[in-house]
């Protein structure tokens, strides 16, 4: 997933009608009409705590900050992923590094390394002929002192060419980020991936290309038709990525973020 692509601009309208929101709920959290909700996150109508022990943010108030506070804190968390995915998308560089703290990781389909050499890898890419953009739910967060992890749905819609031939391949996945506050900045820390599943799909149904059925077995369901389409231009295909076929994957992935958390 997160191809490296051109710039595009089919998913600025989406991004900038997203921070056009954010700045409503804003100048609503501080006329205080909204002080008990956190941008993008469930309100949690009972005082009660997940089986981790934190609370999403709209929780009852606790000893150690408001509810104003975890609204804002949360608009921040949420404010920053957003601001990645579109520095990303339209190749804005200097604002998709600024987005990631010294220490970030990211692991997702075709890349596994610092967020640092994720920005680079974008930059790097000679590939014209594939054009990216994600379609992305607003994000769930939970928040402890510095640090926050989100949870956000995810479809990533590649065009691209297959023999020859131009395709489109829909990856779902839920993208799970780690957020932390650095000397007041909330900054990305962690991003990696849950697989569901993956369509392919040719963009002219006259022309349809013709598909490995051999080398399609070897991939796994929950993203398939991605490793083929990464593998076909020159990528490796990772094969222990979370996804919803490996279940113990995910369940270990969900709990270290859990444990990242509470070190707050």
């Amino acid at each position: 997933m997160f191809l490296k692509v051109k710039p595009s601009n089919l998913g600025l309208d989406y991004f900038d009608s997203s921070r056009r929101r954010l700045l409503t709920w804003v100048s609503l959290l501080g006329s205080g009409l909204m002080s008990n909700l956190a941008l993008a996150a469930p309100i949690n109508t009972s005082p009660g705590t997940g089986d981790d022990g934190t609370k999403p943010t709209g929780g009852a108030r606790d000893d150690i900050r408001t509810k104003q506070q975890d609204a804002t804190d949360s608009i921040a968390v949420t404010d920053v992923i957003m601001r990645e995915r579109l520095a990303r998308e339209t190749h804005n560089w200097a604002d998709d590094a600024a987005c990631f703290h010294p220490d970030a990781v990211v692991e997702v389909s075709w890349f596994k390394g610092s967020g640092a050499e994720f920005v680079e890898a974008g930059k790097n890419n000679p590939d014209t002929e594939t054009v990216h953009f994600d379609s992305m739910s607003p994000a769930v967060v939970w928040l402890k002192d510095d640090r926050a992890i989100a949870d956000t749905a995810c479809a990533v819609h590649t065009f691209s060419l297959l023999e020859g031939i131009e395709v489109s391949t829909t990856s779902y996945t839920r993208l799970l980020w780690r957020v932390q506050r650095s000397q007041g900045q909330w900054l990305i820390r962690g991003l990696r991936g849950i697989y569901i599943r993956d369509t392919l799909i040719p963009r002219d149904p006259n022309k349809v290309p013709k598909l490995d059925e051999e080398k399609l077995r070897g991939f796994r369901p929950s993203y398939r038709y991605l490793s083929y389409i990464l593998t076909a231009g020159g990528s490796p295909a990772h094969n222990d990525l979370p996804g919803v076929d490996r279940p113990e994957i995910v369940a270990a992935l969900r709990a270290g973020e859990r444990a990242w958390l509470q070190q707050g």
